[in-house]
């Protein structure tokens, strides 16, 4: 009986362990079609990835628009244009990307 505990507690901790990979590789890719979206040039992407899955840790429940956005908010030099070129960008575009129809966010 022991060893039968032991083993459904190993079977479970794996597959929270391959949930929490699965739901980080869905973040990812969510964060790359954001990232895209908002304009992150491909020589920043990895960076902006990085502070995005960290900001992730902490705000477990923010979509990933909603974690490009902090990002950008902090480091908006990443950004395609810089600060105001980005932004500007982004109106011209028709918004960031995401958000409602034709506005930005």
């Amino acid at each position: 009986m022991a060893g039968l505990r032991e083993g459904l507690e190993r079977l479970n901790q794996g597959l929270e362990r391959a949930g929490e990979s699965l739901r980080r590789m869905e973040l990812r890719l969510g964060l790359e079609r954001a990232l895209g979206r908002a304009g992150v040039s491909g020589r920043h992407m990895e960076a902006v990835m990085g502070m995005a899955m960290r900001q992730a840790e902490v705000d477990t429940g923010a979509s990933a628009e909603e974690l490009v956005l902090r990002v950008r908010a902090r480091q908006p030099g990443l950004f395609a244009g810089g600060v105001r070129g980005g932004l500007e960008g982004a109106s011209e575009r028709g918004g960031l990307g995401f958000g409602r129809a034709g506005g930005g966010g």
